[in-house]
């Protein structure tokens, strides 16, 4: 595998950068695992991928403790989710009280189902900034440049279409524009 290695990433469900993060979606693993499963792969040459889930519940630190953790772990490639309770999961069955949301469609992992802590617009905000800080390296380890010699000219239109939809993760009205918990629930 190691010739196809430097081709390929391995996609982790890293889910949270904090052991309690960690027990409340029940993730049977702890951070040094996480990082043990992460210097694994790059010392086998594979790229790193990952996942963390955002829980409505998030606090500003909450927030500056993930970003921080993808920086000193140098993980560049990664994407983030909203905390969704799954139908037909026990989360979900015991998700239950606190759903506001029962429109089906807001079930893909980038709404929210119930009021978050910190009030809607700022976790909007600050959800965006966290995907500011990791699409497409926007922080700055890698200039557009670098990438042209890896876009293949007979994809440009799809290579746009994809660009411009991947902005809307960093629109914070793209989110409020789809907010739909009650009023009540505010």
């Amino acid at each position: 595998m190691a010739p196809l290695a430097k081709n390929f990433d391995i996609f982790f469900g890293l889910e949270s950068p904090t052991r309690k993060g960690l027990d409340s979606v029940q993730k049977d693993c702890d951070i040094s695992k996480t990082l043990e499963a992460i210097r694994v792969a790059r010392e086998c040459g594979f790229g790193v991928t990952g996942n963390f889930i955002i829980d409505p519940d998030f606090t500003e630190e909450d927030f500056y403790q993930l970003w921080n953790f993808i920086e000193a772990h140098q993980l560049f490639r990664v994407g983030f989710t909203i905390l969704t309770p799954l139908p037909g999961t026990k989360f979900f069955e015991g998700s239950r009280g606190r759903l506001k949301v029962l429109d089906w469609g807001q079930y893909d992992l980038h709404h929210l189902l119930w009021k978050s802590r910190l009030p809607v617009e700022r976790f909007f905000e600050i959800y965006c900034e966290t995907w500011r800080r990791t699409v497409l390296n926007a922080g700055g380890r890698k200039k557009w440049w670098q990438w042209l010699p890896q876009v293949d000219l007979r994809h440009i239109g799809h290579l746009a279409r994809i660009l411009f939809r991947s902005q809307q993760l960093m629109n914070p009205q793209a989110y409020l524009d789809e907010y739909v918990i009650p009023a009540d629930e505010d």
